[in-house]
């Protein structure tokens, strides 16, 4: 990706252009002083539940709908007690289990995280070791699966004992092999969500910043505002969204009709904000195409509560038929499952229409869990750190409540103390100010000055670290794992004769072991678990290069008899595996093939050697009987 050049404007000088505006600066200044010292010396106590200050809410309601659909899939993978659990974890590193650990992570749903974390860190290793990394292409295979470790608690920048940093691999380290958007410009929104979902630190020489990033984004926006369709324009808005409140102002071409652009990030979103409220149908939703479905309302949602507005109420996606939350739930099934599309357009599937559909649903669990964290005032659905502490959350819904006073009686005066209060909400908490732009209208309107607030740069937080889970459902999820003499009984029981077989227990066993407070009591277990854990890997490349061996063979039809030894040697490495281990092989039936045709060949080969043989004795018994008969009459 190319390197973006920006401009940033804004002064501080200008709050001294003349005596008014010192005293303004003056008055600013003291008031910081002065909300700074009332935080730090006077703890603001536990925060007031915005919940209760704003009414009833639909919280319990939208958990028991989440829990729905958790049931749901749980009975389509086999009526199993854990989601995390066979066969559901056989795909763990896939989209169609990622995104479910990343919804049920988020509401800290309870249920086998380690058992997930330890498979999808089995593909992750496997893929690294086979390919070099995840995808040529999808960078979004590395957002994904860096989004799930996150969401159950795990460090997506620190796998296979450190060796993989899928933040590094798949956002702004992603060009040094392959262009971030080379999959289109969705990798972008998820390379930005990525790089912020623990606020990461990017290092110097990284190929991409978090600003080129960010303005590869704006410079992709439509003349309409848009990014696309709707979930495509709802998925930016997501990436942008920890940017909203900032008054740094860009400048950059737009790609689709090179237009030059000058405005901030807020600006964009706005214009984003208006495609979307004008797209939407009169009962709330959104279509996908030329047909309604609920993946497109599921993104929309997200979008909005990352932004800090309530799709539910919201005078801008309200509708004659209801809003866009509303729309979503209308596309529950019986079962508990959400569908794809109800079946109201020409184009729609018969075999999809009113039927739950497993990316639906996992798409509608999303957005469930973003209005719960919305309306509990907790972290946005991608925003994994630790929550604030309660004097913070005080802090901003107090301010939160004086701004909306603000807009009904705009003073000068009162706007700059809000202002002064603003600036005291620690800079990497302030894009949870919900109506900091009603502030910054205001002060527009007066001529306020502002400090160019540089958003960007307070988002360099962290290297790495465990993605938060906070239990929505209730109990505890950040308890500490313990080993048990059962987990020890099962570890030694493993690998008796088939380590292939309980690879995925070996794994899940020894991650469970090396997290636990007691490993030291366990260390005989854990080498066992190791040693196991090495057979399973060194199986794996032999079966890799058998598989290897077997396609060189291809086609099956053209092999000859020169590969009779080949075809051989390859059959006695795999009649060296277990029986169990052999069902591994995918080309099993392909090398049997050409075992059928060499045997055939070589068969052939041996009863032509037998006739040419049989015909050359005979040819020298007829000489023979010749010559006997001729030295017979001789005598």
């Amino acid at each position: 990706m190319s390197k973006v050049r920006y401009k940033v404007l804004g002064d501080w000088g200008e709050y001294f252009c003349c005596k008014d505006q010192l005293k303004k600066c003056v008055a600013i200044m003291l008031c910081i002083v002065f909300f700074a010292f009332i935080f730090i010396t006077f703890p603001m106590g536990n925060a007031v539940a915005y919940a209760e200050e704003s009414g009833a809410t639909q919280t319990d309601e939208f958990l028991e709908i989440a829990e729905e659909i958790i049931e749901w899939k749980k009975v389509s993978e086999g009526d199993t007690e854990n989601l995390f659990s066979f066969p559901f974890l056989e795909d763990a590193g896939a989209s169609s289990v990622d995104w479910y650990a990343v919804a049920l992570g988020r509401l800290g749903y309870p249920d086998d995280y380690n058992a997930y974390l330890a498979m999808v860190e089995q593909d992750v290793k496997k893929r690294y070791q086979t390919t070099g990394g995840l995808d040529e292409i999808k960078a979004t295979e590395w957002h994904r699966i860096a989004l799930a470790v996150l969401s159950c608690g795990g460090d997506p920048t620190n796998l296979a004992d450190g060796s993989i940093d899928l933040v590094a691999d798949g956002s702004y380290n992603r060009g040094k092999k392959a262009a971030l958007d080379a999959q289109g410009t969705n990798a972008l929104f998820w390379g930005l969500i990525l790089m912020d979902a623990m606020r990461y630190q990017i290092p110097e020489g990284a190929y991409d910043s978090r600003e080129d990033i960010l303005v590869s984004i704006l410079e992709v926006q439509k003349p309409d505002g848009s990014f696309g369709e709707a979930d495509m324009t709802a998925m930016a808005l997501q990436a942008l969204a920890p940017y909203y409140n900032s008054e740094k102002i860009y400048e950059y071409i737009r790609e689709e009709d090179g237009s030059s652009c000058r405005q901030t990030v807020r600006a964009a979103i706005d214009d984003a904000l208006a495609f979307l409220s004008k797209e939407q149908q009169e009962n709330g939703g959104f279509l996908s195409g030329d047909e309604e479905s609920c993946e497109s309302s599921a993104q929309v949602i997200i979008a909005l509560c990352s932004l800090g507005i309530d799709p539910a109420s919201d005078s801008r996606f309200l509708k004659s038929g209801g809003s866009v939350v509303d729309a979503m739930l209308a596309f529950q099934q019986e079962d508990g499952g959400f569908a794809h599309t109800m079946g109201t357009s020409k184009q729609a599937s018969i075999t999809e229409a009113g039927t739950s559909n497993a990316m639906a649903s996992e798409q509608a669990l999303l957005a469930l869990t973003a209005l719960i964290r919305y309306e509990q005032r907790l972290r946005n659905v991608f925003d994994f750190r630790m929550e604030p502490n309660d004097g913070i959350k005080n802090q901003i819904i107090t301010l939160e409540n004086e701004i909306e006073q603000l807009k009904t009686a705009p003073d000068a005066q009162t706007a700059a103390v809000l202002y002064a209060s603003y600036l005291v909400i620690p800079v990497e908490e302030r894009s949870y100010v919900r109506n900091y732009a009603a502030l910054s209208q205001v002060m527009d309107e007066f001529g306020i000055s502002k400090e160019t607030e540089h958003l960007v740069d307070a988002m360099n937080q962290n290297t790495g670290g465990d993605g938060a889970i906070v239990p929505l459902f209730g109990g505890e999820m950040n308890e500490i794992l313990h080993f048990t003499e059962e987990d020890a009984q099962s570890a030694m029981n493993l690998g008796g004769s088939s380590v292939m077989e309980d690879s995925a227990a070996i794994a899940i066993l020894l991650r469970k072991l090396q997290k636990s407070e007691n490993r030291a009591d366990y260390a005989d277990v854990e080498a066992y678990l190791l040693e196991k854990q090495e057979e399973v890997q060194n199986l794996e490349t032999e079966i890799d290069e058998i598989n290897t061996q077997i396609s060189a063979l291809y086609p099956i039809e053209e092999v000859t008899l020169e590969d009779y030894d080949q075809v051989y040697a390859i059959i006695e490495r795999i009649e060296a595996l277990a029986p169990a281990d052999r069902t591994a092989i995918s080309g099993f039936e392909d090398i049997a093939a050409a075992k059928e045709k060499v045997d055939s060949m070589r068969n052939t080969q041996i009863l032509i050697i037998i006739l040419i043989a049989a015909g050359a004795a005979f040819a020298a018994l007829l000489v023979w009987k010749r010559y006997s008969r001729r030295k017979y009459r001789e005598k």
